[in-house]
């Protein structure tokens, strides 16, 4: 299943609402300008996306995790590489913060940006289609590409997801981050379908 360039329009802009909300949040926690972009969006299989992430990211993953229910239910995962959740770490709680505290606030801060950028895209996608989505508590993993994106196994690499890759822009420089929503694919077919109908409807 792929998205059509309508579809894909349709989706980016929806979660350019969101991110945009997201770095005001997450440029207070920072104490400087954080944009966010979301330049691509697909829908794949799950092993594309492990592929993809482990030849551009390396083989390790933290990931902040969180499950979501309502018109498209699954499970939302913000990801970053080893050396991208170090950075944003060091730079939410200070640039001379000393690498012994940064192992032990390391998942708070994480699952701190996680949590406001997951609960941003997914209030938006609620309001494009009018619809409540409930969320969970969002926990972190760190392990290898694989055990991450495939939730230590729970999930199947065939499963299909939606997928968004954005950058985090701060005044020192670009970090890399990516957003998957991974839903069955009668849920996806939802999904898409919103879309059209939205799209039908801006366009009428």
């Amino acid at each position: 299943m792929q998205l059509t360039p309508q579809q894909e329009d349709v989706l980016k802009e929806t979660f350019n609402m969101g991110v945009g909300r997201a770095s005001a949040s997450i440029g207070e926690l920072a104490q400087c300008e954080v944009s966010l972009t979301v330049p691509e969006a697909h829908i794949c299989e799950l092993s594309t996306l492990i592929s993809k992430i482990s030849a551009d990211e390396g083989a390790k993953l933290s990931a902040v995790i969180q499950g979501y229910s309502g018109p498209f239910e699954g499970t939302a995962m913000m990801l970053y590489s080893e050396s991208a959740s170090l950075d944003l770490v060091r730079l939410i709680m200070g640039s001379d913060t000393p690498s012994e505290q940064l192992s032990e606030m390391e998942s708070d801060a994480l699952c701190e940006v996680g949590n406001i950028v997951l609960n941003a895209c997914l209030s938006s996608l609620g309001q494009l289609f009018d619809a409540q989505i409930e969320t969970s508590l969002p926990e972190i993993i760190t392990g290898s590409t694989y055990d991450v994106l495939t939730l230590e196994g729970k999930l199947s690499p065939e499963k299909q997801i939606v997928f968004l890759k954005m950058g985090f822009r701060v005044a020192t420089g670009q970090l890399q981050g990516y957003l998957s929503f991974i839903l069955d694919t009668d849920k996806i077919q939802n999904l898409v379908d919103s879309l059209d109908r939205y799209y039908e409807k801006v366009c009428a």
